[in-house]
């Protein structure tokens, strides 16, 4: 299987990597908040964001990349990166600069870990996974495979009681970064209300399919 499908804009990805010797990586609900903090510093310029979660060894994030338009070339540019100058003069691909923004989202947060917790060497695995999602069934469930994943590490016996994945954003009407109008409307196209409901009855019938594999990971 292909873990590192290129990035391209208007594509959706399942983006997931693992701690180092699958230690935890989050300690308390202060690494999920700065974690969550720092994907939107180095990624929310550039990736819409569907779902995720986050687990104390790992993680899994469902994308959409951001159509290449000027905001998004203003944006890059103001990051003042040796990558971000070459991708805006056409010397480095899409998917080059983004796998470079992710190395340093990675970086940052463990530098703040490895401070915190006074410790040294690297937290999460050298390369993260990112693999292209083929239509809309597929990040149907995904969506809903990330929100029972701490149901499948035994972290909770019921995935509504996970505070760190998206689930109860999209049933909230607060204000979110994340896409919820978007995932609401891909389970009731016509009615967001109706598009709640669906999702809602959607996670309650969800049932792990061994077809789909190739759209996650776990160890």
């Amino acid at each position: 299987m292909d873990y590192w499908h290129p990035f391209e804009e208007n594509c959706f990805y399942h983006i997931y990597n693992r701690s180092n010797n699958k230690e935890a990586v989050f300690l308390s609900e202060d690494n999920y908040s700065f974690f969550l903090k720092k994907w939107g510093e180095y990624l929310g310029s550039y990736m819409d964001t569907f779902s995720y979660v986050l687990i104390p060894n790992h993680f899994h994030f469902t994308v959409r990349i951001r159509k290449v338009d000027a905001a998004l070339l203003e944006n890059a540019k103001a990051e003042k990166t040796v990558a971000c100058e070459k991708f805006i003069k056409g010397e480095i691909t899409l998917d080059e600069f983004l796998e470079d923004q992710m190395k340093r989202f990675l970086i940052s947060y463990a530098k703040a870990f490895n401070k915190r917790e006074q410790r040294e060497g690297s937290v999460f695995q050298k390369r993260f996974k990112r693999i292209g999602i083929r239509n809309e069934n597929h990040l149907c469930y995904l969506i809903a495979y990330h929100h029972h994943n701490p149901i499948h590490h035994k972290l909770v016996k019921n995935y509504q009681d996970w505070k760190f994945s998206s689930y109860l954003t999209m049933l909230s009407e607060a204000p979110t970064r994340i896409c919820r109008g978007e995932v609401l409307h891909l389970f009731f196209n016509d009615d967001l209300q109706k598009g709640r409901s669906e999702f809602i009855r959607y996670h309650q019938e969800f049932k792990l399919d061994k077809g789909l594999d190739f759209l996650i990971w776990d160890e």
